[in-house]
């Protein structure tokens, strides 16, 4: 079964919350799958298939606010990368 967003058909604007939630998984999937790496913009677009720069902006936005991306910036451009996240163990 396929679906909109497999097609890069863009979603009703009532779907806009689960596409925010797809491409947002999408992105940390990616981040994660990749821990030593970080990625701008237009890398993280291109690699997750995706049909719209709105919706992975939005998606990184999401992201940082969750305190699940690091941004950096390097000579004038943004790259992204997944914050190591640690649990203690009592």
């Amino acid at each position: 079964m396929t679906n909109a967003w497999e097609n890069n058909v863009p979603m009703e604007s009532g779907d806009s919350d689960k596409n925010l939630d797809i491409v947002s998984e999408k992105v940390l999937m990616l981040l994660r799958g990749h821990p030593d790496e970080a990625f701008s913009l237009e890398d993280l677009i291109s690699r997750i298939n995706a049909w719209s720069l709105v919706s992975v902006w939005d998606a990184i936005n999401l992201l940082q606010k969750e305190g699940l991306l690091k941004k950096k910036r390097i000579k004038g451009n943004y790259y992204y990368s997944a914050k190591r996240i640690y649990f203690r163990h009592s």
